[in-house]
């Protein structure tokens, strides 16, 4: 509100300085002063060429000199310099940019919004970040607003016999991979979840952990929660240019109120991502808003580090 009140003092003091700029005329004193002093030059001029002093061709020149400066101070200084109408138009244009102004600022703006220091913003993000629920918390509710659908007898028969297959052959790194996709293409979450984790087991890779936390940010409806982020962190740990744990991580920072650190990690990913890669559309289409609410409205990506959108990158423009 403080804010508000000094932009209204401010913005007034301004429109009454231009508004007494353009109503101000010269003292009728002034005027009347300088026309006395062109007088003086005349007779002063008379005078002379009445004693001899200037021949008749010098004092005609003179004279046209003097009337030439009179005209010309008369064009700058006279009561007529800024007519009225000009003033009312010009002033009509203050008060409409001062009207489009107030309500820009009422449609866009928050008047009734406190200050909130940088700290205090920092310890929000940080009360909300710490506040996420557990993974088990968070698919409760998801489960609520998402029920899971019953699979149809076809599927139900084709993962009844994958996961028949996959207990046969426990090592079996391809089997425990389709099994994790399918059950979490289903719905069923917690057996898609113990599949990954099999699969961590007996391979562990960057990939292997970025898939653990894809399925429970799906089983939490889109939330990263502390165990996703734990999977995340160690995909990057192995392969830093991982693109799912890059886009992921920064959505958990983005959830919580941290754009700067969403910013830090999307700006990361890789501009050479594979066209078909699922998160890069995403990423190419709202790292410009990411960037602004960062404080970097002026941010151009790098075609070769940056996820560039395709027109721009050398490879790929016409």
């Amino acid at each position: 509100m403080a804010f508000a009140l000094m932009a209204a003092a401010l913005v007034a003091l301004v429109a009454a300085g231009l508004a007494q700029a353009l109503w101000r005329e010269e003292p009728a004193e002034s005027r009347r002063d300088e026309g006395q002093a062109w007088r003086a030059q005349l007779d002063a001029l008379r005078r002379d060429r009445a004693r001899g002093l200037l021949s008749p061709a010098a004092a005609l020149q003179a004279r046209r000199r003097l009337a030439r400066r009179m005209l010309a101070g008369d064009r700058v200084t006279g009561p007529n310099a800024t007519p009225a109408a000009a003033r009312w138009l010009a002033l009509g244009l203050i008060a409409a940019g001062l009207l489009a102004g107030v309500g820009l600022y009422l449609h866009i703006g928050a008047p009734g919004m406190a200050d909130r220091p940088m700290a205090e913003r920092l310890a929000a993000a940080q009360r909300l970040y710490d506040s996420r629920p557990d993974q088990a918390e968070a698919e409760a509710m998801a489960a609520q607003m998402r029920p899971v659908p019953a699979p149809a007898g076809h599927d139900l028969a084709l993962i009844e016999a994958l996961r028949a297959t996959v207990a046969g052959r426990p090592g079996d790194l391809r089997g425990l991979g389709l099994l994790a996709r399918s059950e979490a293409a289903l719905g069923q979450y917690s057996r898609a979840e113990a599949a990954q984790r099999a699969l961590i087991a007996a391979r562990g890779s960057a990939g292997d952990h970025a898939g653990l936390g894809e399925i429970e940010v799906a089983a939490a409806g889109g939330l990263v929660t502390a165990e996703a982020e734990a999977a995340f962190t160690e995909a990057l740990r192995l392969a830093p240019r991982n693109g799912s744990a890059l886009y992921h991580l920064g959505l958990m920072w983005a959830q919580n109120d941290r754009p700067d650190l969403a910013f830090a990690l999307w700006r990361r990913f890789p501009g050479d991502a594979p066209a078909d890669s699922p998160w890069l559309a995403t990423v190419r289409r709202d790292i410009g808003a990411l960037a602004a609410a960062a404080g970097v409205p002026d941010y151009r990506p790098s075609p070769e580090t940056d996820p560039a959108p395709v027109a721009d990158r050398p490879e790929t423009a016409p």
